[in-house]
């Protein structure tokens, strides 16, 4: 006779099952399931159930086909655990209007992206983009109207930069996009075509519909414009966002242009 034992990771119900079998050839004569917890530095066993068909010791019992139901039950548990935990994670980074990453993802992701690229000596581009005269969408044509903006602007920005950079809803009708490996002639060339996509942008008015001409501010600015930190390196391309809005607005600067 053998006795086999299996222990299955139940970590994310904060223990483990283990199964202890007696094998004599092929033949399963007997199923004992554990429990494993921890207590301080000490694992404890807590039987739940065996095969036999009594109380045995507080043992329930249940045969094979119960016991492997059961763990069928507790995979499905565990994976629809996983699931639940993947989609709240989901929804902790990414903004409900947009679809883009939220300003949260940001301050997680981007100092990591920065240290990268300062230890391979690589270059990094940041894009502010603002959406010019939005108080007044939302004003004169409904905030239905000025949601709808909103989501299109972040589903061309999210269309255009993907497999490229990161798309982030900065807040309000400000958006940040980071290009890991483009400088900043690169990331003004890429702001101008976008730029010129977003302008293509048609949402009609909820209240009287007509078009709303959409179009946007864009800041640039890139790792190599003497900035210390990420943060200062968003600041300058948000320098150039408002410098943008001041001299007309619909267009893009780059810092030091």
């Amino acid at each position: 006779m053998s006795v086999l034992a299996l222990a299955s990771d139940t970590s994310s119900f904060g223990w483990t099952m283990l199964l202890i079998a007696t094998v004599t050839g092929w033949v399963v004569n007997a199923v004992l399931i554990c429990r494993l917890t921890r207590h301080g530095n000490t694992t404890l066993s807590a039987p739940i159930r065996s095969t036999s068909d009594r109380f045995d010791d507080g043992f329930l019992i249940m045969d094979l086909k119960e016991m492997e139901h059961l763990l069928a039950k507790a995979k499905e548990s565990r994976e629809a655990m996983r699931a639940s935990h993947e989609e709240l994670q989901q929804l902790i980074v990414e903004d409900a209007l947009t679809g883009c990453r939220n300003r949260r993802a940001l301050e997680q992701q981007v100092p990591n992206l920065w240290q990268q690229h300062l230890d391979r000596d690589d270059n990094l581009a940041c894009l502010m983009f603002d959406i010019d005269h939005f108080k007044r969408v939302n004003d004169d044509h409904g905030h239905a109207s000025g949601d709808e903006v909103l989501r299109r602007v972040g589903q061309t920005l999210r269309s255009t930069f993907a497999g490229v950079g990161q798309v982030y809803r900065y807040g309000g009708e400000e958006f940040c996009v980071m290009l890991p490996g483009h400088d900043l002639a690169e990331a003004r060339w890429i702001a101008e075509r976008v730029r010129l996509r977003v302008a293509d942008i048609e949402v009609r008015s909820e209240s009287s519909d007509c078009l709303i001409p959409v179009s946007v501010s864009i800041g640039a600015s890139d790792r190599r414009q003497g900035a210390l930190t990420f943060g200062e390196m968003i600041g300058q391309a948000d320098d150039c966002l408002y410098l943008a809005k001041r001299h007309g607005r619909n267009r893009v600067v780059a810092y030091g242009a």
